[in-house]
Formats: C-alpha cells, sequence, structure tokens
C-alpha cells in the first residue's frame, strides 16, 4: 500500500508541474500538449487512487512548490533540466534549437573594421575634425561592413 500511495503522489505531483508548465508556455501547440499530460496523470492517480484505502489530500512537496515558481519566472524552456529531474513527461519538446527571426550575428572582424573607422576619424586620420568637432568625411564613407554571407540552411 505504501508503494501505491508513492506512486499515487508521483503522480498528482507530475499533474502539478505539467499544468505549471502548460500556464506559463506561450506556445499554444506545447500547453496544450502539457494540459493533456496533466490531465493523463490526474486519470492514473484516479485508478491508483482506486487501490488506497483512503485518499490523502494531495499537497505539493516544498520542491514542487518552488519548481512551479521557476517556470512561472523564467519559463519551462529555461527549467527543462529541472523539470527532467523532476520525471515531468513531454520535456523534450524543449530540446531543439530556439527558432528566432534574428539573423546571425556580425563576426568580430566586421566589428572590428567598424571600431578601426571609427577610432581613425576621431584620431584625426582621414578626418581632419578633432574629436568633439564634425567631420567633414562625406557620409556616405562610412557604409558599414557587407554583411557575412547566408549560413546554408541545415534543411
Amino acid at each position: 500500500m505504501e508503494e501505491t500511495l508513492e506512486r499515487w503522489r508521483s503522480e498528482k505531483t507530475a499533474s502539478y508541474l505539467s499544468a505549471a508548465v502548460a500556464a506559463a508556455e506561450p506556445d499554444p501547440g506545447k500547453a496544450a500538449l502539457f494540459r493533456e499530460m496533466a490531465g493523463a496523470a490526474e486519470a492514473q492517480a484516479a485508478i491508483l487512487a482506486k487501490d488506497l484505502p483512503e485518499v490523502p489530500p494531495f499537497t505539493p512537496s516544498l520542491r514542487s512548490c518552488v519548481t512551479a515558481f521557476l517556470i512561472r519566472t523564467f519559463g519551462p524552456r529555461a527549467m527543462r533540466p529541472v523539470l527532467s529531474a523532476s520525471k515531468v513527461r513531454g520535456v523534450s519538446v524543449y530540446s531543439g534549437k530556439v527558432q528566432t527571426g534574428h539573423s546571425w550575428p556580425l563576426p568580430s572582424r566586421t566589428w572590428g573594421a567598424v571600431t578601426n573607422r571609427m577610432a581613425a576619424a576621431r584620431s584625426g586620420q582621414g578626418c581632419s575634425a578633432s574629436m568633439t568637432g564634425s567631420c567633414p568625411t562625406p557620409a556616405s564613407s562610412w557604409a558599414w561592413p557587407a554583411p557575412p554571407p547566408s549560413l546554408p540552411s541545415s534543411s
């Protein structure tokens, strides 16, 4: 019976944490997945509860409460290792690379070229004005270096 009670608590905890992930997840598809996982854990807990003489009220542990707080604070993706350690199902959806709309950052040599141009202009090399004056160099000569070539797609 003690083993059944522990399994029941484990399922209730999984349901609690999955619901916390679903509530904090901005992606509707992933949120639906974790709501489904929470429901499945609740269903499993209900099955286990039938084998218990008396079902105690569920109170999440301090660890689970802190984990739920951290999920709300930092988001589910950042909490992936903790969720995995807590045996939350479905966490593998956070294993992939984060897709963003930003391009790759410019290489450091590009920023070095920009910095060198600015330093030359301020020191008087290529610009006759002082550091505080305006530079008579035409604006067209201050063009940024060309961006790096596009990286080949992985698809």
